[in-house]
């Protein structure tokens, strides 16, 4: 943790300088460069109005972007890859979903990588790679999907893949080739039944590289910090909400991010809420039998996840109550209305939705109503899935251990 201490220091830098109470250090033209782009950042969040809360995770996102940033460039390196975790809790962007851990490091095109490692249980594990984009995980091009699934499992559930331009001499394993256009590979891990899978052991090595890694130079310090610079400017000026166009408020509209850093066998439904203390939207759609996994999620206005450890702010097909008649219903809702599908929007009246459908055979289908929350008994069927408060404060305590558990080991 020490080596991200100088960022905090540049962050409370410039608190003083967007105030007017200081200025850059003349003849320091990188940290000049790196706190205008901060500037311009939090300028850019103060400039869109409204509820004074929103603005505030607006400006939290601009710093999450520029701590992103050091870690995209200071803390991989092509030459000597290891996975950083992206979009970690409690503040994850692109609409990151709960239910995934999502790990990357940068790679060489011209490079030799082997990956390898144990597939566990994990409900599946995907490695994508691609182009960056303007946000981590979001507005890269992806130039291939590699389900873990699809590799030569061995009795154990070891695994080993050859990732290059051209296939190793006399290898005959398993290999993908390596775009000549690939700068990022991601690492995402789904897990469906929190508490009872084990996430899979994946590493990576280059292999046409030297042992040792040479020492950090001046001119490496300042190439590094012109890309961060560059990154955080592009993630925060023009991204204080998402740049894809959303439907209506309080409606979904089924979509594919494929070509912009999402999965192509992964299909999508999103729309923004606006609702006041008493009122709800109810989603409801056929639970689907031939999906892989789906989920449900509500995230705040830069679409970066809600609590969702001490919160319930989503839900995925094992832990959601389906009905008699074969339909799931969530309450979306700013107050807990005791039903167990209860999609709680942590108190924001605003913010983005969204649910995922992966390798789904029958097409995405929720449907969303608005409702007065003190009708909602009219809107439901009887036998709904209720809950008392000690059993949500019950439920809510073993989401936070089961996820604490995953995140810490």
């Amino acid at each position: 943790m020490r080596k991200r201490y100088w960022l905090v220091s540049i962050c409370v830098g410039l608190m003083s300088t967007s105030l007017g109470l200081a200025a850059p250090e003349e003849g320091d033209p990188e940290l000049a460069a790196f706190i205008d782009a901060l500037r311009a950042g939090v300028q850019a969040a103060k400039s869109t109005g409204g509820d004074p809360n929103d603005e505030a995770d607006r400006i939290r996102y601009v710093l999450q972007q520029a701590f992103e940033g050091y870690r995209i460039y200071f803390e991989t390196d092509p030459d000597f890859p290891e996975w950083v975790e992206g979009s970690y809790y409690p503040r994850g962007n692109g609409g990151n979903s709960p239910d995934t851990t999502y790990f990357y490091t940068r790679v060489d095109p011209a490079g030799t990588y082997r990956i390898w490692g144990m597939r566990h249980t994990v409900a599946f594990a995907v490695l994508q790679v691609g182009t960056m984009g303007d946000v981590l995980l979001v507005g890269g091009k992806p130039l291939g999907h590699y389900f873990l699934d699809d590799l030569t499992l061995g009795p154990d559930g070891s695994f080993e893949m050859m990732l290059s331009g051209e296939r190793p001499e006399g290898y005959k394993g398993d290999w993908r080739r390596l775009d000549p256009q690939a700068e990022i590979i991601y690492l995402r891990q789904v897990m469906l039944n929190w508490g009872s899978e084990q996430d899979a052991e994946v590493y990576i090595e280059r292999l046409d590289r030297p042992t040792m890694p040479p020492r950090p130079t001046a001119a490496d310090l300042r190439s590094r910090w012109a890309a961060m610079t560059a990154y955080t400017r592009g993630a925060t000026t023009n991204r204080q909400e998402p740049s894809v166009p959303i439907p209506p408020i309080n409606d979904l509209e089924t979509t594919a991010f494929s070509e912009t850093g999402g999965l192509s066998s992964q299909m999508y439904q999103w729309g923004r809420f606006d609702l006041s203390e008493g009122e709800a939207l109810i989603i409801e759609g056929p639970a689907p039998s031939s999906c892989r996994f789906w989920n449900f999620e509500v995230t705040d206005v830069t679409n970066s996840a809600n609590d969702y450890m001490y919160r319930q702010t989503h839900l995925n097909k094992t832990m959601l109550s389906v009905d008699k008649d074969g339909m799931f219903r969530l309450v979306v809702s700013l107050k807990d209305p005791g039903v167990a599908n209860w999609i709680d929007i942590a108190g924001h009246e605003k913010g983005i939705m969204l649910t995922r459908w992966e390798s789904c055979k029958e097409p995405a289908r929720a449907k969303v109503e608005k409702i007065e929350l003190s009708e909602l008994k009219d809107h439901l069927p009887a036998d709904t899935q209720r809950v008392t408060a000690a059993e949500r404060t019950e439920a809510l305590r073993k989401r936070s251990i089961v996820l604490r558990e995953r995140l810490h080991r």
